[in-house]
């Protein structure tokens, strides 16, 4: 839904608040807009990874995109850099929002997937003395049961698989009209990687016997203040999202 040019000029001057208050020019290179609120694990994490910007949350991915230069314009001195998740843009849409606008994207679908790989869940079993291959075999085949039936129930023909089925992996392939072939396989070792929905953060959690995706969320920002913990987990992380270079 269009925002109206009044919401937009109150959203504005909310992130500029934010900067005047909090922006350190001993510390902080720059800003970056991120998608979220003030509590949510985009901004906490972020502050982590990015300790040389302001990190500011600013809503949605859209939110972003209309707001920045507004903001730029209020902070003609200061860089201003954007954060979203990567979700469904294609290579192209992405490469226009970092060349146009400095708008940078995670390498996999959400937030949510970048603190639910394999390497982050290995971090968390050993720092929790638990089992890596059990927790994962657990995790990847339910996110693979997940996926099969979003395929099935979005697919408008009708997929016999039981309830009882394991999946093993998944294949399709999508003919375009000019001829080309999108082919995708998911499997095991891909499903956390490539499984495009936030609620994979609820199958991690309750292979962890937490409370929901919030009781995950908690636990990370947990992980991130134990120094024993916060530099493996932040080069796990890492390797997911986008180098910024002021």
């Amino acid at each position: 839904m269009a925002i109206s040019s009044e919401v937009r000029r109150q959203e504005i001057e909310k992130i500029c608040l934010w900067i005047d208050e909090k922006y350190n020019s001993s510390i902080h290179e720059g800003v970056l807009l991120c998608e979220g609120d003030r509590n949510s694990i985009d901004v906490k994490l972020y502050s982590k990874v990015y300790p040389y910007l302001l990190v500011v949350p600013a809503g949605g991915c859209t939110d972003i995109e209309k707001l920045i230069s507004g903001v730029r314009r209020k902070n003609p001195t200061l860089k201003i850099f954007g954060l979203i998740d990567r979700d469904a843009h294609s290579k192209r849409e992405l490469r226009k929002l970092e060349q146009g606008k400095k708008i940078y994207s995670t390498k996999l679908p959400f937030i949510e997937n970048v603190i639910c790989t394999p390497e982050v869940i290995k971090i968390i079993c050993q720092y929790l003395n638990l089992d890596y291959k059990k927790i994962i075999k657990e995790i990847n085949e339910g996110v693979l049961k997940a996926l099969t039936n979003k395929i099935k129930n979005s697919l408008p023909v009708n997929v016999s698989i039981s309830a009882d089925d394991l999946i093993e992996s998944i294949s399709f392939s999508i003919k375009l009209k000019t001829g080309a072939v999108v082919e995708k396989t998911i499997n095991e070792r891909s499903s956390l990687y490539s499984y495009r929905d936030k609620t994979i953060a609820n199958l991690v959690a309750d292979a962890f016997d937490l409370n929901g995706r919030q009781g995950y969320y908690q636990f990370i920002e947990k992980l991130l203040k134990k120094p024993e913990v916060e530099h493996d987990l932040l080069k796990a992380v890492r390797a997911y999202l986008p180098i910024i270079k002021v």
